[in-house]
């Protein structure tokens, strides 16, 4: 067994930079061609985005992003019920995958799959934790020997937050450059971290990468030649699985942080800089315009307040979020979210709007304090006093406005999250003049309050 007591988060964080930069083991991300329906994948012209990297009459920018391992942190801890008799096995639990779970409890009984059941329940939150099937390992595990008892398994607070299937830390590097008019010239974005299904035995093809990881290094939406992204794989023994949103919880932050940035090296209000690009995405630019009214985006602030914008494109809807805040010295008052969303056809407004208000919160929740600190091997992390999650006190006004297309229907259960570190990142470069790059921000010394209705 690895001897895993020198493992820290300090440790981590350097062994990915220093994965970041090595350019031999780094694997290509094939682009998407803006405007193609269905979805065309090109490689990247790599001479070509160089070239335009080193003009000397351009105006470059060359940045980092970071954000740490997180726990889940479900409100119900992991639980699973089960009954094990000579011929029959029956289990209870909130399960992401039922069917894998019937599966692996006919192995773990030698009971034919027919004779197996399993009973899908209300989660207490999943948000991917509960795709994972350690619970229901145990559990059967344990129902196995006392035949005819059911068995509840309940795990504490402390073991459900040390022994999570963590989401994995990353850091990016963007290089990018536009010229004296303000248009892109290039973009290279690189992200180092684990591979999800590289860590569960599902990744198909080591050549490729993980996609689950690697998705969105480079936004979608936009209209930007001489594009190359790729992305680079750590090892690490840390746990890591799917968290709501996945890789585009990290990669929305990132993507988005240096689209701001590049307006600003452009000389342009970040909000017209992205119209600019959306000429070949009518479905996007109907988002932004609306995300624009709504947000009342062109009327103007206060000293010391500002607006951020974040659009993502994922999970067959497109989301786009506009924070406003208000600063003094160190602390940062969020004044209100606004969020447009087009998921195609709704069908349930009430369920929608919940999910996207539970995804924004979520996001907060990783953007102010999410952090699972390791040290000597171990999670220090251990309960709600040092991983906090929102209290209702700390959640800021949430507009939240659906878009009605006749688009394909698409998912709202995770593409409420990608958007919310970055359009609250740029809102406070818009106020202070301050970028932040990395995350959880109260790490970086901020204060944050919210307004209330």
């Amino acid at each position: 067994m690895r001897d895993l007591r020198g493992l820290s988060s300090a440790g981590l964080s350097a062994s990915i930079r220093r994965t970041l930069a090595d350019d031999a083991k780094a694997i290509e991300l094939p682009l998407v061609v803006t405007g193609s329906n269905p979805p065309q994948r090109v490689p990247a012209d790599r001479a070509a985005v160089e070239a335009a990297l080193q003009r000397t009459d351009a105006k470059k920018i060359d940045v980092y992003y970071e954000v740490p391992y997180l726990a889940h942190m479900t409100m119900e801890p992991q639980s699973c019920v089960a009954k094990v008799t000579a011929d029959s096995c029956q289990v209870w639990g909130g399960l992401q995958q039922p069917d894998f779970a019937r599966r692996l409890a006919a192995q773990l009984t030698k009971l034919p799959i027919e004779q197996v059941r399993v009973d899908v329940v209300f989660g207490g939150g999943g948000f991917g934790r509960r795709w994972e099937l350690d619970s229901v390992r145990q559990v059967v595990s344990v129902a196995r020997a006392v035949p005819g008892r059911a068995i509840n398994l309940i795990w504490t607070r402390e073991q459900d937050m040390q022994h999570d299937f963590y989401r994995p830390a990353h850091s990016a590097r963007y290089r990018a450059s536009v010229d004296r008019e303000g248009r892109v010239l290039a973009v290279h974005g690189r992200t180092a971290g684990q591979s999800l299904l590289g860590y569960k035995g599902m990744r198909p093809d080591p050549k490729m990468p993980d996609f689950s990881s690697a998705f969105g290094i480079i936004p979608v939406e936009y209209d930007m030649p001489n594009r190359w992204a790729d992305w680079v794989e750590l090892s690490a023994p840390v746990p890591v699985g799917f968290w709501r949103a996945v890789g585009a919880s990290q990669n929305g932050f990132f993507a988005e942080s240096m689209m701001d940035e590049l307006a600003h090296a452009a000389g342009r209000d970040p909000l017209e800089f992205r119209r600019g690009l959306l000429g070949k995405n009518p479905r996007a630019l109907a988002l932004l315009e609306r995300l624009a009214a709504e947000s009342n985006w062109s009327s103007p602030l206060p000293k010391g307040s500002g607006r951020g914008v974040a659009l993502s494109t994922g999970f067959g809807s497109i989301c786009g979020q506009v924070f406003e805040v208000s600063s003094k010295g160190s602390s940062i008052r969020i004044e209100r979210v606004t969020c447009v969303y087009d998921c195609g056809p709704v069908l349930n407004p009430g369920t929608v709007e919940a999910q996207l208000e539970g995804g924004i919160s979520y996001g907060l929740c990783a953007a102010l304090d999410g952090e699972i600190s390791i040290e000597g091997g171990k999670v220090q992390n251990s309960n709600f006093h040092d991983q906090s999650l929102l209290r209702i006190t700390e959640m800021p006004q949430v507009k939240i406005v659906l878009l009605e297309t006749n688009h394909r229907i698409g998912g709202v259960g995770e593409g409420g999250v990608p958007p919310v570190a970055a359009a609250l990142t740029n809102a406070i470069f818009a106020a202070t003049g301050k970028r932040y790059r990395s995350l959880p921000l109260r790490k970086n010394g901020l204060e944050f309050s919210v307004r209330r209705a």
